[in-house]
């Protein structure tokens, strides 16, 4: 089962015999301390060994690089991986191998002739595994890019005799690369936030004009970098990503979307099981995507898969290219969900779909009603606030005798309309409440920096109807909920509110069962046309934004409803 050499090594480190018993019986710290005296035990040997020229090395080297201002990146600086800046994620190992042999087997006689690059090589991960799936004669060429310097050194030192020429430099600025046909590559994560927002307008302009599409400012790192590889390759490549699924959904991934279905033939894209996280920092849902480098097909078949392994995946379906163009959006459950026969109205059609109150410092607007007591704020200065939806026993808030939502640990949000001189004035015992805003430093929050009275809210009506925003939910309990509203109470934006257009209010009006029947039938679009709509993220979570909520079919189309669409009201 272990090598001689390991069981010498183990020996030489532990004085002992190595075995799985003793393997098990070490704790946690023995098992680091393990690790740490391998890894210098394995330093220590690596300096007997100099460097060899490969035979083909000579031919690898990336020529006319410009060399770019923005070469040491801010998201390379960066190094906090809670705020998601580094987007540095290295790829496990059973990823590589099951990504690696996917490709190799899309590129069928190809494999044995192999022309490799990896635009963001990192340890050389990929490259480690196409050495052990092919034989040293089937890879010609071999080439890894990688911004960080150090990163760099550390691969080219460890991979450079085997035939691996790793370039230290900004691969988003390297012009002229020989061609590839076959890269593999799990570029920075980075969202648009992180990135300099110069460089990002410079990339947004070289990516326009090589690809004829338009890149949303929105666009994180990981497009630039697909998109700058489809020069790297030759006719007929195959290129594998491991990127985010965000891009399948979202506005942003658009061009993305329109790049896979008409610049090249999309081949397979397998989405990972969120159960499993693929990287221990990642946030996000992730998926790899494989493709050739050749015109697209309208009656070309993709395979989606999700789950398991990309040879063996829990779930698998195909769909023509002329119907993922023809989709604003490739959700999951679009993809994978049962087929859904939804043809009521859409509830864009029916309502006004706005976002809750984003008040820029929930910790301090909004209060409990002894916060309030105890802070002296005057009741005029309190707008009841519904909870968050998981605190609601009920999916409909019912009205207590002043209005306000009959639930436990009632909420206000401190809103008001004077000038602050004369609220202090008017009302002196709430000096020590609008005090403490400036020890939290709350007025330098760019929401509250912006407005002309920092504690001025934006304005709502009480929304007889929300939808949360997003939610995991559960195997009873749809992850986007529909809430019914019977008070005066608003709502931050952790909710979608949804306010009855003009005429549909009318017929509300006319006859108050149907409100609790328009209810019903958006509780029946919980588990049918919603879930279509519905983005997925990491760790299950789900998020709808009001656009898309808007285009959510109700299930059915009750008479009273379909008597005004036939009629052609106007909503």
């Amino acid at each position: 089962m272990f090598s001689s050499k390991t069981k010498d090594v183990f020996a030489k480190l532990f004085s002992q015999n190595l075995s799985l018993e003793l393997l098990a019986s070490l704790s946690d710290s023995d098992r680091i301390d393990a690790i740490r005296q391998i890894c210098d035990e394995i330093h220590f040997v690596a300096k007997d060994f100099e460097p060899v020229e490969h035979p083909y090395q000579q031919d690898c080297n990336l020529e006319k690089y410009e060399s770019s201002p923005y070469e040491a990146l801010s998201w390379d600086k960066n190094k906090d991986p809670d705020a998601n800046q580094s987007g540095l994620y290295i790829t496990p190992p059973e990823l590589a191998t099951d990504i690696t042999r996917c490709a190799l087997d899309l590129m069928g006689a190809g494999r044995n002739s192999v022309f490799f690059g990896d635009p963001a090589v990192g340890n050389g991960v990929f490259f480690s595994i196409l050495q052990h799936l092919l034989d040293d004669s089937s890879i010609k060429s071999a080439i890894g890019v990688e911004l960080n310097n150090q990163i760099a050194q550390s691969t080219r030192s460890k991979w450079s005799r085997y035939g691996l020429e790793v370039n230290s430099g900004d691969y988003l600025h390297f012009d002229s690369k020989p061609d590839r046909n076959l890269i593999l590559g799990n570029p920075p994560y980075v969202r648009f936030q992180h990135i300099d927002k110069a460089y990002g307008q410079l990339l947004r302009e070289k990516a326009t004009k090589a690809s004829g599409l338009k890149i949303s400012g929105l666009s994180g790192l990981y497009v630039y970098f697909i998109l700058a590889s489809h020069s790297w390759m030759r006719e007929g490549a195959i290129g594998a990503w491991l990127i985010p699924t965000e891009f399948m959904d979202t506005n942003y991934g658009f061009a993305l979307r329109q790049y896979l279905t008409t610049s090249v033939r999309l081949k397979k894209i397998h989405i990972y099981d969120d159960a499993l996280p693929q990287f221990e920092n990642a946030k996000v849902s992730s998926c790899v995507v494989f493709l050739e480098k050749n015109g697209a097909r309208e009656d070309d078949y993709v395979t989606f898969s999700h789950g398991g392994s990309i040879d063996d995946p829990q779930q698998s379906r195909s769909f023509s290219i002329g119907f993922l163009r023809s989709k604003r959006r490739w959700t999951f459950e679009m993809l994978f969900g049962e087929p859904v026969d939804s043809y009521g109205p859409t509830l864009g059609e029916l309502f006004e779909i706005k976002r809750g109150i984003a008040t820029g410092a929930n910790e301090f607007f909004i209060l409990k009603r002894d916060e309030a007591y105890d802070a002296n704020i005057p009741d005029e200065f309190l707008v009841p606030l519904l909870p968050k939806s998981r605190t609601l026993s009920s999916a409909i808030v019912r009205r207590d005798a002043k209005g306000l939502p009959a639930v436990n640990n009632q909420l206000f949000l401190f809103d008001c309309s004077l000038e602050e001189l004369e609220l202090r004035r008017k009302f002196p015992l709430i000096k020590k409440f609008l005090d403490s805003a400036d020890e939290m430093g709350i007025k330098d929050r760019s929401l509250i920096r912006s407005r002309r009275l920092w504690y001025r809210q934006e304005r709502r009506d009480p929304p007889p109807f929300l939808c949360t925003y997003m939610g995991r939910g559960t195997n009873t309990v749809s992850p986007i909920r529909f809430i019914k509203n019977e008070s005066d109470a608003l709502a931050t934006n952790t909710y979608l509110l949804m306010y009855p257009k003009p005429r549909l209010q009318v017929i509300l009006d006319q006859n108050p069962v149907r409100e609790r029947d328009l209810f019903d039938l958006l509780q029946a679009a919980e588990d049918a046309d919603l879930r279509i709509n519905l983005r997925k993220y990491g760790g299950g979570l789900r998020k709808i934004e009001p656009r898309e909520l808007g285009t959510v079919r109700l299930p059915t189309l009750p008479e009273w409803l379909k008597e005004a669409l036939e009629n052609k009201l106007d909503f």
